[in-house]
């Protein structure tokens, strides 16, 4: 019985395995729908700049990210281009603390998030 026990460990360990992916795609995702899909900020906590992953699936959807400070002031809009796939944002001028971002799709908001910035 115990020469089997490595093939034992290793299918829990491959049943396991897609359910930590699957969680950690969720995890990953800030929006995804039919015309937009929009990844979390990353790194976070983050240093010299952020990055932000999306896709624009439908033509005229007008998405944006608005960058706000800790009490509420907008530090910045950041329009998402169907041309692009990347959002990069310098943070030269942000000092170590929380902010919040916002995604805004079509003149709505639909869902804020926060992420740090530790110098």
């Amino acid at each position: 019985m115990a020469k089997n026990l490595p093939v034992y460990l290793i299918t829990i360990m491959l049943g396991i395995v897609p359910f930590f992916l699957q969680a950690q795609n969720q995890t990953d995702k800030l929006w995804d729908s039919d015309a937009l899909y929009v990844s979390n900020i990353y790194p976070n906590p983050a240093v010299n700049v952020i990055t932000l992953d999306y896709r624009l699936l439908e033509e005229n959807t007008q998405a944006s990210i608005i960058i706000r400070n800790v009490i509420g002031s907008e530090m910045g809009t950041l329009k998402l281009n169907e041309s692009e796939t990347t959002l990069n944002l310098q943070l030269d001028n942000f000092s170590s603390g929380i902010y919040f971002y916002t995604l805004r799709i079509d003149g709505k908001e639909m869902v804020t998030k926060k992420f740090m910035v530790n110098r």
